[in-house]
């Protein structure tokens, strides 16, 4: 019993230490790598094999590193949304890659990359904010969809007949504005051109533009900044709350010793 005890400590240690955490890290990209190159090449590639036989190892090792994951942490494991996510991305490559249907679902396997979102911490907190921010999200892109409708409406009515390439109806006019939105080509390609036939053709797309893109898209950056650093807060507030629980248990363990201590004396007296 005491050897199983000491077994599982030495495992919780190594599955906690940063060497481990690098391990897995370093494990995963080279795993992406090669998957990457398998890719490229066709299959009848005399290097096919080679590539499928480290991929084949790297699933393993996922497993058995999944396995010694679960072994320490047991049912706590499962309580952690990244812990899940990585249980399924591992389980789901392990059966691509001995499927018999292995060829039809060979690009699936690069999900494997995906990993690195629960492994990095900065990538975890990004996409927690990612989520977070969803809601409202939702409300920006509904304003934007209504300052698209709008202009959309305008460009149609002013520039169809003209421009029926580019504004000839609602749906072009919304690509159109969306090519502005995003400078491609936009003043050379789009506005310029129109202006030559309505010179005062810039106010619109000018004021597009600027509400568009300086001022919506700011704000939706400022929405995830803001769920960036309440994320990171509440993550110091975690870290804290575990550095006192620690600290909490040591002095529990503390007196326990001197209770013990103080017995162990008074029957040595005795």
């Amino acid at each position: 019993m005491e050897r199983v005890r000491m077994m599982r400590k030495m495992i919780e240690k190594i599955v906690k230490s940063h060497y481990f955490y690098k391990f897995v890290l370093t494990s995963i990209v080279l795993n992406s790598i090669i998957i990457g190159i398998d890719l490229s090449l066709p299959t009848e590639s005399h290097y096919h094999s080679s590539l499928i036989f480290y991929d084949k190892i790297f699933s393993y090792l996922f497993l058995f590193e999944l396995v010694l994951r679960i072994y320490t942490y047991r049912l706590a494991f499962f309580k952690s949304g990244w812990n899940i996510f990585d249980f399924i991305i591992i389980v789901s490559s392990s059966l691509i890659l001995e499927s018999e249907i292995f060829f039809v679902f060979r690009a699936f396997r690069i999900v494997e990359v995906l990993r690195l979102i629960s492994i990095i911490p900065k990538m975890r907190m990004v996409s927690q904010a990612l989520f977070k921010t969803l809601p409202s999200m939702l409300g920006i892109c509904i304003l934007l969809l209504n300052l698209y409708y709008v202009y959309a409406i305008i460009v149609t009515y002013l520039y169809g007949k003209d421009f029926p390439h580019w504004f000839g109806s609602i749906g072009d006019s919304f690509y159109t504005l969306f090519q502005i939105m995003t400078f491609e080509s936009w003043s050379m390609g789009i506005v310029r051109p129109v202006m030559e036939v309505h010179p005062h053709a810039w106010i619109i797309f000018v004021s597009f533009l600027l509400i568009a893109s300086y001022i919506i898209l700011n704000i939706a950056i400022g929405v995830i900044v803001d769920c960036v650093g309440e994320i990171r807060v509440k993550e110091e507030k975690d870290g804290e709350a575990v550095l006192l629980n620690k600290m909490q248990s040591l002095e529990q363990e503390i007196i326990e010793l001197k209770q013990l201590l103080k017995i162990k004396i008074t029957n040595d007296k005795t």
